[in-house]
């Protein structure tokens, strides 16, 4: 009860002590609870936890140890406690015969171990002294896309001699079309050289340190432009590390990513910023000036409609005033036409007495009769156009006409009153019948009044009298 398995159980007697072998360790039978447990001294070094296949002891109480993946011994110090020594063992651990593992103490100087071709002898009082100042080295550094392109030759000089560690200044400045690189180093341990393994880490490239192993050259390609460390070293068949050797480099850019490109791209950014905002400012302003122009073009179509509208209805109002002053003057006409013909026919009334007169006259015998007959024939002829009847007509016909009389008068001064009833009358467009009863003469006595009136006012033959009188 106790033990991890019922099988690979094996019994050793170490230091009087049984200690059972398991998978898990090591067990010791625990008398007071009557049980199997995990064996709390050896347990503690992890070395032999592993599946332990073998354990043996010296009279020095010095364990030895077979597990599946290590051999050893556990040397006891003077306090009680063990150190594990398994380095030592690492060059003959391939050789063990793991079907028949064994491990027989002749005596603290004489420990065999069963091998697959005899036995392996180990004397502990014999130092082995590990050569532990041992280094690793970078041989060679190559561009691989070049065939004969190796940058590094194995190592370094400063003037005539010759130095490990790379100087700062020999750092090689590669350009972009040579980012694969490859290097192979070594180290200069040769016991069991097959059994060294390598640790490299490109600074600059990768985090981390990489899994040991024996691979004894490196390649990376396609590496970006950068400051780059190639580190590298060893570990040899006792576990022990070498010193650190490196490598340092540096890869150019692409012209189109080099700070020459970028100073470039900024300008034609820029360039290309100030044409565009160029282009934007240049479109607001004409979108600016269209706008513009339309809000004007607008304004002024609505000026034009103003205008017309104001246009349109002064001329109503011009129209209707107009035909208002047309009206009056119609109406002034009217009057003017119906007061001529009053007088038009008060003259011919009076003209219709007078010749009843003439005609009484001639036919009475009485001189008396004639004498007095004659008198007021007289006075009809002296008073039948020289009555109140004109001035009124003339002050009518110069409101309506514009002072017709009063314009004619001052360009033509030669006019006299016959001409400017005359001239009133034609501009009533009277006819000459009509004209002849106002003035008290005869149709002929009219004829010569407008032959003498177109002389004064300097007409020529083809000019019409009528029509000029009526466009004064």
């Amino acid at each position: 009860e106790g033990l991890p398995s019922n099988a690979l159980i094996n019994v050793y007697k170490i230091e009087n002590e049984l200690i059972f072998t398991t998978p898990n360790g090591p067990y010791i039978f625990d008398y007071k609870s009557n049980t199997f447990k995990l064996d709390s001294v050896l347990s503690q070094y992890e070395v032999i936890n592993d599946p332990l296949n073998f354990l043996a002891d010296d009279a020095k109480g010095n364990i030895y140890f077979l597990t599946q993946s290590n051999m050893g011994v556990l040397t006891k110090k003077l306090d009680g406690s063990y150190e594990p020594k398994i380095n030592i063992f690492n060059k003959v651990h391939s050789m063990l015969n793991n079907d028949l593992v064994n491990i027989s103490v002749l005596n603290s100087n004489n420990i065999l171990f069963g091998a697959k071709e005899g036995f392996i002898v180990y004397n502990p009082s014999i130092e082995n002294a590990f050569e532990n100042n041992f280094g690793t080295y970078i041989r060679n550094v190559s561009i691989t896309s070049d065939a004969d392109s190796t940058i590094f030759g194995g190592n370094f000089k400063r003037g005539d001699n010759i130095i490990a560690n790379q100087p700062d200044d020999q750092a090689p400045v590669l350009g972009y079309n040579n980012n694969s690189l490859k290097f192979t180093y070594s180290a200069d341990f040769m016991d069991n050289f097959d059994k060294t393994e390598y640790q490299f880490f490109l600074e600059g490239f990768e985090s981390n340190w990489s899994p040991w192993s024996s691979q004894i050259e490196k390649e990376y390609t396609n590496l970006f432009e950068g400051y780059y460390i190639f580190r590298v070293k060893a570990k040899n068949i006792n576990n022990i590390e070498s010193s650190e050797t490196s490598y340092a480099f540096e890869i150019l850019p692409p012209w189109y990513r080099s700070k020459l490109a970028y100073v470039a791209y900024l300008i034609i950014i820029a360039t290309f910023i100030t044409i565009a905002i160029v282009i934007i400012d240049r479109k607001y302003k004409e979108s600016k000036r269209s706008f513009e122009k339309k809000k004007q073009l607008e304004v002024d179509e609505i000026d034009s409609k103003l205008k017309s509208v104001t246009q349109e209805t002064t001329q109503k109002i011009e129209k209707l005033k107009s035909e208002k002053l047309q009206s009056e003057v119609e109406l002034k006409n009217v009057e003017l036409a119906s007061s001529t013909m009053n007088l038009i026919n008060k003259n011919e009334f009076i003209s219709s007495i007078k010749s009843n007169l003439t005609s009484i006259s001639k036919k009475s015998k009485s001189q008396e009769v004639i004498k007095e007959l004659g008198k007021i024939t007289h006075e009809i002829d002296k008073n039948i156009s020289h009555d109140d009847d004109w001035k009124q007509f003339a002050f009518h016909f110069n409101k309506v006409h514009g002072n017709f009389t009063t314009r004619l008068t001052s360009e033509y001064h030669n006019l006299s009153a016959q001409d400017l009833r005359l001239c009133s009358y034609l501009r009533l467009n009277l006819s000459t019948k009509e004209i002849a009863q106002l003035l008290n003469i005869s149709v002929r006595g009219v004829e010569i009044s407008r032959y003498r009136l177109r002389k004064k006012l300097a007409l020529n033959r083809s000019d019409n009298l009528s029509e000029f009188i009526l466009n004064y």
